[in-house]
């Protein structure tokens, strides 16, 4: 009776540090890239991001397959991409050599509130401005 309280009580801590089932999805790991054009002096920056891979792994986590999609899937999908946004700034007025930040804003009271068990997470980035003409 002991080991299978000491059992129902580690899964139940490991439950809580992982978020009760819900998986995290870093937004850093589909930044393919920051693409810079334009002159040097006025350049811009834009953030590549691979929608095909998160998309993929997005379903995955949400256990969404196309053969069965229901409307709460697509809530649930939905919520997940109105819950983020990606910036870079500076973002124009660029010279080479320049560094740039990527930062991200992650509501997940979004998630919560539709019951999403996935949640998302954005490190800062810097990039070094470079190739303008």
């Amino acid at each position: 009776m002991k080991k299978l309280m000491k059992c129902g009580m580690s899964i139940a801590a490991v439950m809580m540090l992982t978020g009760c089932g819900s998986k995290t999805l870093t937004l850093n790991d589909y930044i393919t890239d920051v693409t810079f054009s334009g002159a040097d002096g006025a350049g811009t920056a834009k953030i590549e991001f691979d929608m095909d891979q998160f998309d993929k792994d997005l379903s995955e986590a949400l256990d969404i397959k196309a053969s069965d999609l229901s409307l709460g899937d697509l809530g649930s999908y939905f919520a997940v991409l109105s819950a983020y946004e990606l910036e870079v700034d500076p973002a124009t007025g660029l010279s080479n050599g320049d560094t740039v930040t990527v930062t991200g804003t992650v509501d997940n009271d979004i998630l919560k509130d539709n019951d999403v068990k996935v949640r998302l997470k954005v490190k800062e980035q810097k990039y070094t401005v470079e190739g303008l003409n």
